[in-house]
């Protein structure tokens, strides 16, 4: 729809390859384990455990905080995207990393479903910091930071070479990149 012309603008965390189309980097975003509070996991887990409040303040990127190794979960309950999603390919990929085929009892379409369904307890998800920092806390879950490179990946906006770009929209992404320190 961007090269058609029928959208001005897009952001998704997928890598576009295409001669027509510009990209500029948003930010980074981090994937993070969305566990349900009450599963008995937890309790050995104590010192690797986040808040959503602990997200929000940015406490995930800091060396200090400990990552967390997935093969600790390997027995328990997965909410998994599909394998045609970037969160969902790159979670099998680090479960993989870690020797192991998680136990998937929902597959999905989207992560606001995926994270929803391990806050009402029935799965662990993976979620982006992206997310959490802009939904309501839920204190059934606990986050944690993963051990895999395959939890960092960047978000782009992308807009289409040679094509006029409203006011409005050259607004929002100057505006959208001063937050982040990004510059066009």
């Amino acid at each position: 729809l961007l090269v058609q012309g029928t959208l001005d603008l897009v952001i998704d965390n997928a890598v576009l390859a295409d001669e027509g189309i510009l990209s500029r980097t948003y930010r980074e975003e981090m994937l993070l384990l969305a566990v349900p509070a009450s599963f008995p996991v937890n309790d050995r887990l104590k010192e690797y455990q986040l808040s959503a409040e602990d997200i929000r303040t940015g406490r995930h990127w800091t060396e200090e905080t400990p990552s967390v190794s997935l093969k600790l979960f390997r027995e328990e309950p997965f909410v998994f995207l599909r394998p045609e999603n970037d969160t969902g390919s790159r979670a099998r990929r680090m479960c993989a990393n870690q020797g192991f085929v998680p136990q998937i009892v929902f597959e999905l379409d989207q992560q606001v479903t995926a994270f929803n369904i391990a806050n009402s307890g029935m799965g662990i998800a993976f979620v982006s910091d992206t997310l959490i920092r802009h939904s309501e806390s839920h204190p059934a879950v606990l986050y944690y930071k993963i051990v895999d490179p395959e939890k960092k990946r960047k978000i782009f906006f992308y807009e289409k070479a040679n094509r006029y770009l409203s006011k409005a929209c050259r607004v929002f992404l100057e505006e959208t990149m001063k937050e982040t320190d990004g510059s066009l």
